[in-house]
C-alpha cells in the first residue's frame, strides 16, 4: 500500500515552515516555475484543441446561452475577462506547485510513485470540495468530469516536474 509509509511520517507545521528556506534553491525555484507554466500550457491545450468545443458547448448550455444568442455578448457577460482567468490560473498553479514541493519535502518523498500518490490525495481533497460547490451551483456532471480529469492530469504533470526538480 502506497499510503501507509506516507501516513506513518509525521508532519507538523513547523516542519513545513522550516523546509521553506531550504527549498529556495535555483533548481527548486526553476521547478516551481516550470510546473506552473506546464500546468497552464496543458490547460490551454485541454480547453483549446483537445476538448475546447465540448467544454464550450457544455458551458453555454449551463450558462443558458441559446442558439438565438448569435453574438458572444451573453457568454462574455457571464465570464470573467481573459486576463482575470489567466492570472487566476497562474496563481492557482503556482500555489499548487509550491504546496506540492513543501509536502514532498516534509514527507520525504523518494520516488515518482510516492509523489504521484501524494498528489492524488491533494487532487482528491480538492475535487471533493469543488464537486460539492458545483452540485450546489447546478453544474452538469459532464462538465464536472471534464474539469476533474484536466486537474488530475495537470497535477500529476506538476508532480513529476516538482519531483525532478527536487532530485537534481
Amino acid at each position: 500500500n502506497f499510503f501507509v509509509p506516507l501516513i506513518a511520517r509525521r508532519v507538523t507545521m513547523p516542519d513545513l515552515l522550516a523546509s521553506l528556506s531550504s527549498l529556495a534553491t535555483p533548481n527548486h525555484l526553476l521547478g516551481i516555475l516550470a510546473a506552473t507554466l506546464a500546468m497552464n500550457f496543458f490547460g490551454a491545450l485541454y480547453y483549446g484543441p483537445l476538448f475546447g468545443n465540448l467544454f464550450y458547448s457544455m458551458l453555454k448550455r449551463f450558462r443558458g446561452v441559446t442558439a438565438v444568442d448569435k453574438e458572444h455578448k451573453k457568454i462574455r457577460s457571464l465570464c470573467y475577462p481573459m486576463w482575470v482567468a489567466l492570472v487566476s490560473s497562474l496563481f492557482a498553479a503556482l500555489v499548487l506547485a509550491i504546496s506540492l514541493m513543501l509536502l514532498f519535502n516534509a514527507l520525504k518523498v523518494r520516488s515518482y510513485a510516492e509523489g504521484a500518490s501524494v498528489t492524488l490525495l491533494v487532487w482528491l481533497i480538492g475535487r471533493v470540495l469543488t464537486v460539492e460547490e458545483s452540485v450546489w451551483q447546478g453544474a452538469p456532471p459532464k462538465l464536472m468530469v471534464l474539469a476533474a480529469a484536466k486537474q488530475l492530469v495537470a497535477s500529476q504533470l506538476q508532480s513529476a516536474i516538482i519531483f525532478t526538480a527536487m532530485t537534481w
